[in-house]
Parts: C-alpha cells; structure tokens; sequence
C-alpha cells in the first residue's frame, strides 16, 4: 500500500516517463490548455505519481495530465515526481487513479465505460460489489453492466465521441457489436455529415439493421452507387446531402413508409395550400388523418379559425 514512508521523491525529465504504457490510464476527453496556462505561472504543486515496470521504465499512475501537458509545452527542465513502491501491484495501481479520478469517471460516460471495462479485465466481479461499483451507481450483475463492458472497449476516438455528446449510449452499443472495421467505417460517415447524436443513432441502427437482415457489411451497403453519387457530389452542401443519405437509408429499412411519404408529398403539392399552411401526416401514416398547421398574423383572426373547426367538426 501506498504511505510516505514507502514513497520517494525523485528529479527527472518528464520526457522520461512512458506515456504509451496505458497499464494505470484513466482517460480524458478534456482540453489540456486550461492545465497548461495554469502550470505555466504557477508550476506544479502537486508531483505526478509514477511507478517503474520490471523493464526500469517510468509510468504514471496520477498525473498523466499533468505530464502531457508539460511535455506540449516543450523545454529541457527536470521536475519532482513521487515513485511507488515495488510492493504496489499493477491491480493496485489501477484502483489508486480510480480513486484519485473518481469525480471525473462518474461525470463522463466515455470515462466510466472505459474504467468499468477495464476494471473488470483485472479484478472479478465479487471484488467490485462492496465499494467500486456503488461508487459508481452501477449495478453490479444485469444488463446495464454488460453494455458498458462492452462500450468501453471501443476505440477512442469514438469515446471521445460519446463523452462529447456526439454519439448517445446507444449509439456506442450498436457500434460495439460490430466487427472494428466495420464501425470505424460507419462512424466515419456520421462524422463526414456532421449529424447530431439523435440523427447519427437513427443512422446508425437502420443500417446495422439492415446490414443483418440483408446480410451484407456496412461496407457494402455504403459502397452501393447510389450511396456513392451522393456522398461524393460536391455541388450539394452538408446538411442537404446528410438529409439525403438518412432519407435514402430509411427508404431502404421503411419502403412502404417511403412509398406513402412521395405520394403524401405530391398529394400535398397538387393541393398547393396556401403558404401560411402547413400540412403533415399521422405519425408512420397509421391512419388516413391529417394534420393542418395555420399560421396567422394575430389572436384576433385565431377564434374565426375556431369556429370554422367547430363547424367541420
């Protein structure tokens, strides 16, 4: 266990210390320039804290940060860092930055699928029950759990994304059950449109839908010529073009819908309502109802409306 009579204090460069080791790695999805600033006119109060492989290499357990943001600031400096005893298991290690981190793991989904992943790669689940996973608010058998098992072992970038808010939950499990090429290339495509969380789930599960149901890969379905015309026409701007790829998308999961939406539409453009109305169908066409939006230019014109729907009523 960790005391400061079994800690010493030690000067290096903080070029020495292994960054690529991610045996003790807590991530974060946060700007480092805050933590630059503030290193830049006050130093660091409070020494990283690093331990050595069997290999003599330096990792750090807290303050990767901290580190990292050194390192981008550049110049040749030595600076204190705190050495843990060899008596320090890795598994011990690890639950040190979890509960240095703890604020920050329950705040950030990506955060916390990744660190319950991770714990559950090095302790069963019984040694979780009593303080881990309560701290957490996680259950510690059932469903949930074994999604975020599953979510946390994504790539990082894309937990970066579900941390952003750029992806939901869903979204990310969904992508977890992908083969990684698969995802990477569909995730692709949802950040070339720019689509919000919401859209990019609707994206995402029609065309992890349809890729099982018709049996062929993401890859496949996105290399299809119609796909490709529109992804790579470059006279139709972003948002139009996204608008077109889920539309086509969902023409392919829906057809029937989308048969009733194109004779909706020309239902409504034969019509040619005037422009301060606007007319929409029942939610999936379940029925042959209609909805009327008018849009007026006072209350007073508002209760001639009235009666006039009291009268078709």
């Amino acid at each position: 266990m960790l005391s400061h009579e079994n800690i010493k204090i030690i000067k290096i460069n903080p070029e020495q210390i292994d960054l690529n080791n991610r045996d003790f790695f807590i991530p974060s999805f946060e700007s480092l320039a805050p933590m630059a600033v503030s290193i830049q006119n006050v130093g660091i109060l409070n020494p990283p804290l690093v331990k050595q492989t069997l290999n003599g290499l330096l990792v750090p357990v807290l303050g990767r940060r901290r580190i990292e943001s050194l390192r981008d600031l550049g110049g040749s400096y030595m600076i204190e860092v705190k050495v843990a005893p060899p008596s320090l298991s890795d598994d011990q290690a690890f639950l040190v930055a979890y509960w240095d981190n703890l604020d920050r793991i329950r705040k950030d989904s990506g955060v916390r699928a990744y660190v319950i992943s991770r714990l559950l790669e090095l302790f069963p689940v019984q040694t979780l029950v009593q303080s881990v996973f309560p701290a957490l608010n996680t259950a510690p058998i059932g469903p949930s759990l074994e999604r975020l098992k599953k979510i946390g072992g994504l790539e990082y970038h894309i937990l970066k994304a579900l941390s952003c808010g750029k992806i939901n939950e869903k979204s990310a499990v969904i992508l977890a059950e992908m083969q990684v090429n698969q995802r990477e290339i569909l995730f692709e495509l949802i950040s070339q449109l720019a689509l919000n969380s919401n859209k990019a789930f609707e994206l995402i599960s029609q065309l992890f839908d349809l890729s099982v149901y018709w049996k062929e890969s993401i890859s496949d379905l996105l290399g299809r010529p119609e796909v490709r015309l529109l992804l790579d026409d470059t006279g139709i701007g972003l948002t139009e073009k996204a608008a077109l790829v889920r539309d086509l998308v969902r023409r392919w999961k829906f057809p029937e819908i989308s048969r009733d939406r194109k004779n909706f539409d020309e239902w409504v453009k034969d019509l040619n309502p005037p422009g301060n109305v606007s007319l929409r169908p029942s939610q999936s066409f379940e029925d042959d109802s209609v909805y009327v939006e008018i849009r007026v230019r006072s209350r007073a014109h508002v209760q001639e409306l009235a009666d006039v729907a009291r009268r078709l009523e």
